[in-house]
């Protein structure tokens, strides 16, 4: 019995990260280049530095999260409304990758609020599924 509550607290420790790592988050490192005079083709290098890590930020978290449904699936938890959340997120990428892309800065804004809301629901989601019945 302990050794599942400890695994349920490695799980939603593991599922914090994304939401840790969505933008905005307190440990990022913020840069406003708006009022500098950073030339433009600096700028448009920061940001292919910014696009190209987020997007393999959103990949690793993806990758995650598919291997803790992994897990919950191989001891045969419900994991129906975890995937249907996953799929969610999964389908925010196009959209992510299109306003890094094109520098939409506000389009921006909202796939990001989209996706913070997203992981939340997937990280209370996998709590309440640890919290149902052993399947064992």
């Amino acid at each position: 019995m302990i050794g599942l509550v400890v695994l349920g607290l490695c799980l939603v420790g593991m599922l914090a990260m994304p939401v840790a790592a969505a933008p905005g988050a307190a440990h990022q490192v913020k840069t406003n280049l708006t009022n500098l005079a950073v030339p433009q083709a600096v700028k448009d290098d920061l940001w292919d530095v910014h696009m190209k890590y987020r997007l393999q930020q959103f990949d690793l978290n993806v990758q995650k999260a598919t291997d803790v449904t992994g897990v919950l699936d191989k001891y045969q938890y419900d994991t129906t409304a975890l995937k249907a959340t996953l799929a969610e997120i999964m389908a925010k990428r196009p959209a992510l990758g299109a306003a890094v892309s094109v520098k939409d800065k506000d389009a921006l804004k909202v796939v990001n609020t989209e996706l913070i809301n997203l992981w939340k629901e997937y990280g209370k989601t996998v709590r309440m599924v640890l919290k149902a019945d052993i399947p064992l």
